[in-house]
């Protein structure tokens, strides 16, 4: 039993001593960084010094030479100032064109058509709003954004003419086509706003009132005559 101990006790001082040997090693190891990194912290010393040096014998001649030299013969110059960077250059200005006034009509054009009147853009324009225009964009002020199947729902006209109207309206700002989702809807843009407000306006101060349902449903009949869409 003795035996066994003393086996184990051997066993367990010859690992703490190989551990021992091993941390000695890392010891020594760090010992020679520290030896290279001072050896070369004393090498940087020297070339520090080595500078200083240069300098102050620069110093010394040039201290020298200035004594040596009659005061009138020397020139102080000005200390270096600092330079300045290029400023950078100046965009270009470009005139913007003014718009023309707004010409009038032209010959043989009937001014006194009651629907007509300016449209509320930067140049002002003549636009024309009849009966199935003004229930297509009320649909949209009033339940938009829609669908041209929506509109048909609401309006009831041919979904060609739905298409037509949307695609000239679109085109001047009117209405505004819009993606939700996977839909593609239109909805009434602030220009078309205030078209409608301007014509409602207008239709009201004449005493015509707004465009009925069956206004709508003739029309098809006089857009041939009425030219209404310009």
């Amino acid at each position: 039993m003795a035996h066994d101990q003393y086996v184990a006790i051997k066993a367990i001082n010859e690992r703490l001593l190989a551990q021992l040997d091993e941390d000695k090693s890392k010891n020594e190891q760090r010992k020679a960084d520290a030896r290279r990194a001072l050896s070369e912290c004393e090498a940087e010393d020297s070339k520090i010094e080595a500078k200083r040096s240069a300098i102050l014998q620069t110093e010394a001649l040039q201290l020298a030479y200035l004594e040596s030299v009659p005061a009138p013969a020397l020139r102080i110059l000005p200390p270096p100032q600092a330079v300045r960077p290029p400023s950078p250059p100046r965009p270009p200005v470009i005139a913007r064109p003014v718009p023309p006034p707004p010409t009038s009509a032209p010959a043989g054009q009937n001014n006194s058509d009651p629907d007509v009147f300016h449209a509320p853009t930067v140049v002002q324009r003549r636009a024309r709003v009849g009966p199935q225009r003004y229930f297509i964009l009320t649909s949209l002020r009033s339940h938009g954004p829609l669908t041209v199947g929506e509109i048909i729902k609401h309006t009831g006209f041919p979904e060609r003419r739905i298409r037509d109207q949307l695609r000239s309206d679109t085109h001047d700002g009117v209405v505004d086509e819009v993606v939700i989702g996977v839909a593609h809807k239109y909805r009434l843009s602030k220009s078309g706003e205030q078209l409608l407000v301007r014509f409602e306006q207008y239709r009201e101060s004449t005493g015509k009132g707004l465009p009925t349902p069956e206004e709508a449903r003739s029309e098809n009949s006089r857009q041939t005559q009425a030219g209404i869409f310009n």
